[in-house]
């Protein structure tokens, strides 16, 4: 019995990393296995092939190990033929399911929008009576888990990192034409809005300055004068 896992090499770089439990006696490169893969099948069939990066194992289960540490860190990687290890997807794939359960009206498409509102609200009121999800993280968290999707819509440029500047300001302009977020409100509530602001303060955290609050605007220019992320920053009970 063998256990090993390999990388298939295409001539064009792309590559597929897989694992074979083997009984033949033929040694690993010459047993005629080159995976069994779900998506991109076309690829062994068009392009030039072979086998490397062959390691052997003792157990199936130090192979299904290593297997796993070979695919994950490509799973985004564009040459990488892998789209899914051990429960995680890559993001092309989840794009691709999101866009078929648009298409074919599956799962959260196939209900109407009223639906999907009062399921919402019925979802989110629960959750917060018992504490749960987003409602059950403290305020350290909630803003650590933001900061962290930030950085990686920034890397993978997606959500709104992926809009162009000319995009940005179609939607803002859209936005004040239907009258909705603030553009839906009444000079009243703007103003008391921008009272509660400008009581707000903020404190910067970094390790490396004295501390100084400001308002939240306030103290993005201070910040960025000096250099420092604006994630360095905690928000100060409201005073009076």
């Amino acid at each position: 019995m063998q256990y090993y896992t390999f990388r298939v090499l295409f001539a064009d770089g792309t590559f597929y990393y897989a694992r074979k439990t083997s009984h033949s006696e033929l040694p690993p490169e010459c047993d005629g296995y080159y995976g069994t893969p779900v998506t991109h099948k076309a690829k062994w069939e068009t392009t030039i092939h072979c086998k490397d990066e062959i390691v052997l194992y003792q157990t199936f289960e130090e192979m299904a190990v290593a297997e796993t540490a070979l695919i994950r860190p490509h799973l985004d990687n564009p040459l990488c033929l892998n789209e899914c290890c051990g429960g995680w997807l890559s993001l092309d794939k989840i794009t691709q399911i999101g866009k078929d359960n648009v298409r074919l009206k599956r799962g959260w498409f196939s209900i109407s929008t009223e639906q999907r509102r009062e399921i919402g609200k019925e979802v989110g009121s629960r959750m917060k009576e018992e504490q749960k999800g987003i409602f059950g993280m403290t305020r350290e968290e909630k803003r650590e888990l933001g900061i962290r999707n930030g950085e990686r819509c920034k890397t993978t440029g997606t959500g709104v990192c992926s809009l162009s500047p000319e995009r940005r300001t179609e939607i803002g302009l859209n936005v004040f034409e239907r009258k909705l977020g603030v553009h839906a409100l009444t000079t009243e509530e703007r103003q008391n809005n921008a009272r509660k602001a400008s009581m707000q303060k903020w404190i910067s955290t970094h390790p490396d300055f004295e501390p100084y609050v400001s308002t939240a605007a306030g103290l993005s220019h201070w910040q960025r004068a000096r250099g420092i992320p604006v994630s360095y920053r905690k928000k100060l009970e409201v005073q009076g």
